[in-house]
């Protein structure tokens, strides 16, 4: 009788060894560099200015990105992805009356996202959604206007009210994970949710960052 509840012991400490070995995910941290293209948009609500009566054409702005990386992949198809990027936003304008406006707005931008990934082969597809807190660093704005007559929108020349902005971001891409490394392509939409400007003050109930970035990621599993 003991040496078949010995046995019997055993074979269930394998069992469950076998099995816990089976389930058992070891965390990965991986650290790397980004770098891609921006395209930036400013989205003004109405698009009509009350004080002024001008009827702007925002179009969008393209720019650069690039920063660092940090993942960590607690499970094996969820984890936790943090970025400090240097992203290029803004928009250009262009008028019926000859007024050609351009603003190009320099962030520095701290998304921290879940990081969702489907399939164990090489190539992945993964999903990437989460909050995000910018600084404004610095600005460019150019104005070229035909007829001195022509008013001009009362947010030209005037400062960002808002240097920090908040936002909610969603991407998506595939990776090519090599087990030490891993290669990741993904577009990504930023949705700001301020205003830049006080409302009261320039006429539009909105005026809120939009981007839409594309961008080459690599990592490396330091485990």
């Amino acid at each position: 009788m003991k040496k078949f509840l010995i046995v019997s012991i055993c074979i269930l400490i394998f069992c469950v060894g076998k099995s816990y070995g089976q389930f058992f995910y070891r965390a990965h941290n991986y650290l790397g560099i980004k770098g891609g293209y921006s395209i930036g948009m400013m989205t003004f609500y109405p698009n009509t200015n009350p004080y002024t009566q001008i009827v702007t054409d925002a179009s969008s702005i393209y720019g650069y990105q690039f920063g660092l990386v940090y993942r960590n992949m607690s499970e094996e198809h969820v984890g936790i992805l943090a970025e400090v990027n240097y992203v290029q936003k803004g928009w250009n304008e262009k008028k019926r009356e000859g007024i050609v406006y351009s603003r190009k707005l320099n962030y520095l931008e701290v998304p921290i996202m879940t990081h969702i990934s489907f399939g164990k082969k090489a190539v992945r597809f993964f999903l990437n959604i989460g909050p995000s807190v910018s600084y404004l660093m610095s600005e460019n704005e150019t104005l070229e206007q035909k007829d001195s007559k022509v008013p001009l929108n009362n947010y030209y020349g005037r400062d960002l009210d808002r240097k920090f902005d908040f936002a909610f971001c969603g991407g998506a891409g595939l990776e090519y994970n090599l087990h030490k490394q891993a290669f990741l392509l993904e577009g990504r939409y930023t949705l700001s949710l301020l205003n830049m400007f006080d409302d009261a003050e320039i006429g539009y109930s909105s005026s809120r960052n939009q981007a839409i970035g594309v961008t080459l990621t690599w990592l490396y599993d330091f485990h």
